[in-house]
């Protein structure tokens, strides 16, 4: 006899079928980073589908689960994880709010939950059947958005989402590899379930299958993702070794079957794919995609090894690779347009893992997938009866997904359809297997009066505890709405509205370092303005003092809750520079903040940049007592600045010693160089530099500028357009070429130069009034802050 329909079961049935339908459409209406609002969102509907079937447990007095090694396998993994958390570079970071999504620890224990609650509430083949089938439907519908979106530029998601949806290679799924990954896991397990439908299913949904099929393969031809190809070859490879124990070679007439043919067809096309190295139908500009190398990763790897016993078994801690990688990166990587990219994940994502959660780490995540891949397998090829197509579809998808993460740095999306697919698995093939290689439905019932109170006690425990984090998820959708509004005020010029809302930002998620940085930015704005009202005459003392104690407050509380982050350090430098000619004292706080990012980011050219640029800074400041010293003094003032000028070049030729052509460094040695007053000399040390050196484009820019500021305009122009030989983008020569055209009144060449310059470099406003000024006949630089005042280049 059937037993009634529990209503909290059913709706958190319910609940889970919307994650399939949303888990490839969803879109958060407020990009903050790659996967937040997706995670969040996912999240929430799995949190809250466990409170429902915690209460069902209330009310029907009974647990029932599937029982399996995987199950094992996954608690040895969050364990690991879990210490690799807490012994963590970043404990907060590792836990809930690393970059890399798919690392964290509460992306692991939201994977391994919904592998749980899909092996638990669905009792039947048929739950399970349904889910994939929404999975499909909603996925194939995300394919024919996106085959719109490729060929015609016409996204529906942009219509809707503007400010998220930007960009042809825009997709819910994440970048398009990542897209293209998971149409392959999608189209192996339709293609495959299509091979073997069950009978009696609907002639319309075999049709809708087909398409959706057809679907998924056009948007691999279409993204051509030579990876993608790869996975599908490798599970094509396990669907040729599946057909003979499943289906049989030989038809019923006694003919090798089409089955075969046509997994064999699969296998030649991947590998002609594969081989391929153009677009296969049209050419679509989707935007570039970049990982470290193989051999860069494991470089990270090996030093992170280096730094004992733990690391060396536990990595520096889930999703901390952007750290390390910071601290290890090849330094040639700063020869590269990559050289400022922070990377968050390394060649894919389990070469990533060594680093991050180190060798128990990478062994605990083997030994769950390989237990998974074992059990499956071993049910597959050892079952005596004819299983049909979902559980063989479901676990090719999951095959797939693990190929995909084997060789990618996999998103929220690939991981979440891994744990999807371990758990649909223990459905469909529970009761298989001996022993404990087996998949077994458990009931435990509590019928005594102890055994009901103690469940109910822990029950509610977990119920709490679910109420807890979807009140946290709440806190951080409100957290990144009042972000955003508050950078949209901040983008206006509304400064005190921007920091209200970032106040609130911060209210709502007291934990997350982004909010209080956000916080610091806003009142430095703040800081900039009060500076320049005091500068026309006004009182601003009082203001100005709770501004700076304000921002040394969110600047501490940030640097607290993630001390290894280097552009904290960086933003405690730059904010205190700020102020140094104001606050006595401020400077060391500036030297020591860029000291720490130093540290944490030594290839980095823009802080040790920024580092000598405070040190200018205080140099000038200096100066300014000097000017107003009695006569005894000026001596031991003079002879600080010249001091603190040196300390400032050893630490610009530091960032030229990581990066030789940063033009910012060079900029400010020549700034310096005046300064000091031995411009002359320096002119000479770098004439000496370009003999040695003589395609070094950082030297032709700096002395081409030191030729500038000595008014030697013919030399200048010719080591401007020596750099230009050498790289016809930099900026920075053609800005002071077109200046010296400027000059002697060629002003069809100088706009030429600037207008060049626009073009790399669209949003720079003060190129836009260069050119205002030059078609109006007025002089290049009028209304322009002289250059030589000037602490930063004038292109970035």
């Amino acid at each position: 006899m059937d037993q009634p329909i529990n209503r909290f079961e059913y709706a958190a049935k319910i609940v889970l079928y919307v994650v399939a339908v949303l888990l490839p459409l969803w879109v958060f209406p407020i990009q903050i980073s790659a996967d937040f609002g997706r995670e969040v969102v996912l999240g929430a509907l799995v949190v809250v589908s466990a409170v429902l079937g915690l209460i069902s447990i209330l009310t029907k007095g009974e647990i029932y689960y599937r029982r399996s090694p995987i199950l094992w396998a996954a608690a040895a993994l969050l364990l690991v994880f879990g210490i690799s958390t807490i012994l963590s570079r970043s404990p907060m970071i590792s836990l809930l709010l690393a970059d890399a999504s798919t690392e964290k620890l509460s992306t692991l224990i939201l994977g391994v939950l919904l592998m749980i609650l899909l092996g638990s509430l669905f009792r039947s083949r048929s739950e399970a059947g349904a889910f994939i089938l929404l999975l499909v439907f909603s996925s194939a519908l995300l394919g024919v958005l996106t085959v719109i979106q490729f060929l015609f530029d016409f996204s529906l998601y942009r219509l809707m989402l503007p400010a998220v949806a930007n960009g042809i290679g825009f997709s819910p799924i994440g970048p398009t590899n990542s897209l293209a990954l998971y149409y392959a896991a999608l189209f192996i397990l339709t293609v495959v379930f299509l091979l073997a439908p069950p009978e009696g299913w609907k002639s319309w949904v075999r049709y809708v299958l087909m398409l959706a099929a057809a679907v998924f393969l056009f948007n691999l031809f279409l993204i051509h993702y030579r990876i993608a190809w790869i996975v599908l070859l490798g599970s094509g490879i396990f669907l040729f070794g599946l057909l003979s124990k499943t289906l049989g070679m030989k038809d019923g007439r006694g003919e090798v079957s089409w089955r075969y043919w046509f997994a064999l067809a699969l296998l030649v096309l991947s590998i002609v794919m594969v081989m391929i190295r153009g677009p296969v139908f049209v050419k679509v500009g989707f935007p570039a995609e970049v990982a470290p190398s193989l051999s860069g990763t494991w470089r990270v790897v090996s030093n992170v090894f280096k730094e004992g016993v733990r690391p060396l078994l536990l990595g520096s801690g889930p999703g901390t690779f952007a750290v390390d990688w910071q601290l290890y990166k090849d330094p040639a990587v700063n020869q590269t347009i990559f050289w400022n990219v922070r990377f968050n994940q390394g060649n894919s994502l389990v070469a990533t893992l060594p680093a991050t959660v180190g060798i128990l780490g990478l062994l605990a995540f083997l030994g769950f997938t390989g237990v998974s891949i074992f059990l499956f397998l071993r049910y597959l090829l050892l079952s005596k009866t004819e299983e049909g197509a979902l559980p063989r579809s479901t676990f090719l998808a999951f095959v797939a997904a693990v190929l995909a993460i084997f060789l990618y740095p996999a998103n929220l999306t690939i991981i979440i359809l891994l744990f999807v697919a371990l758990g649909l698995l223990h459905v469909l093939m529970s009761g298989g297997g001996s022993g404990f290689w087996s998949i077994r439905e458990k009931t435990i019932s509590f019928k005594t009066p102890g055994s009901l109170f103690s469940s109910s006690l822990i029950i509610i425990f977990f119920l709490a505890l679910g109420i807890a984090v979807l009140y946290m998820q709440v806190g951080r959708i409100r957290a990144a709405v009042a972000t955003r509004q508050g950078f949209v005020e901040l983008n206006r010029g509304s400064v005190e509205e921007a920091i209200s809302k970032l106040e609130s930002a911060v209210s709502f998620d007291e934990r997350h370092y982004a909010y209080h940085q956000n916080l610091v930015i806003a009142r430095m704005e703040k800081i900039r303005s009060i500076i320049q009202r005091a500068s026309k005459g006004e009182d601003v003392q009082q203001e100005f003092q709770n501004t700076v104690s304000s921002a040394v407050q969110s600047l501490q509380r940030a640097t607290d809750l993630n001390p290894s982050e280097a552009s904290l350090w960086r933003q405690q430098g730059a904010f205190y520079e700020l102020i140094i000619p104001f606050i006595q004292g401020a400077e060391r706080f500036s030297f020591e903040g860029y000291r720490k990012a130093a540290e944490l980011d030594p290839l980095d050219p823009s802080i040790w940049t920024e580092w000598g640029r405070s040190g200018i800074v205080f140099a000038d400041r200096i100066q300014i007592a000097m000017d107003q010293a009695k006569k005894a003094e000026r001596e031991s003032l003079g002879q600080a600045r010249v001091s603190v000028l040196r300390e400032s070049e050893q630490l610009l030729k530091k960032a030229v010693g990581v990066k030789p052509d940063f033009a910012q460094a060079h900029f400010l040695l020549a700034q310096i160089a005046l300064r000091l007053g031995d411009a002359g000399s320096a002119v000479k040390s770098v004439e000496a530099a370009k003999l040695t050196a003589p395609f070094d484009i950082g030297i032709a820019f700096q002395l081409g500028l030191l030729y500038y500021q000595n008014n030697d305009f013919d030399r200048a122009e010719a080591e401007f357009k020596r750099a230009l030989s050498l790289n016809q983008d930099y900026s920075n020569a053609r800005y002071f070429l077109g200046l010296i055209y400027a000059r002697r009144g060629n002003k069809e060449a100088a706009i030429k130069e600037f207008e060049r310059v626009l073009t790399f470099n669209p949003n720079n406003q003060e190129v836009r009034k260069i050119l205002s000024n030059l078609r109006g006949g007025k002089r290049a630089l009028e209304g322009i802050v002289p250059l030589e005042s000037r602490k930063e280049a004038p292109v970035r």
